[in-house]
């Protein structure tokens, strides 16, 4: 997978010509430390199998989505938030890197999942997004102002 990610990653400085990766000024070959990935001759990556006949085409697949936060989410699904985009009723953006999270159960039934990051706690109860009293002023715009008042929230989450 690392190595999906590498030359996917690699491919916006690299091209094929002539059945050789090269960078993109075509002056350097690019080395791959793997024998099982070759070109084909139409100059796309493939696996180089023992039937030559039959290549494989290497895909690359998304290891990021973005998702609306939910406190119904699985534990699995918890776990897998890397990081939350608010968005805040001016419009501006905010991006927070999750660092870890809780939940609790309250008595009247709807779960609350408090998101841990760097800047201080994102809350969310069912599907509505909130930061604790006080702390808008722990996500700050491009110009230093507080955040004020939150439209909506996605999570980036790994697959």
């Amino acid at each position: 997978m690392a190595l999906i990610w590498a030359l996917s990653y690699a491919w916006k400085e690299v091209e094929v010509r002539n059945n050789v990766l090269v960078t993109k000024d075509g002056q350097d070959p690019v080395q791959v430390m793997n024998l099982r990935i070759r070109t084909d001759s139409r100059g796309r990556l493939v696996g180089a199998e023992k039937d030559s006949t039959k290549p494989s085409l290497l895909n690359t697949q998304p290891l990021l989505t973005q998702r609306a936060l939910n406190s119904n989410m699985t534990t699995a699904e918890l776990r897998s938030v890397k990081s939350i985009i608010v968005e805040a009723t001016s419009g501006a953006q905010y991006a927070v890197r999750v660092t870890g999270y809780s939940s609790s159960l309250p008595s009247d039934g709807v779960r609350v999942v408090a998101f841990n990051t760097p800047s201080g706690v994102v809350m969310v109860r069912g599907e509505v997004v909130t930061l604790p009293p006080g702390a808008s002023h722990l996500l700050l715009g491009p110009e230093g102002e507080p955040l004020e008042g939150i439209k909506g929230a996605m999570g980036i989450i790994s697959l």
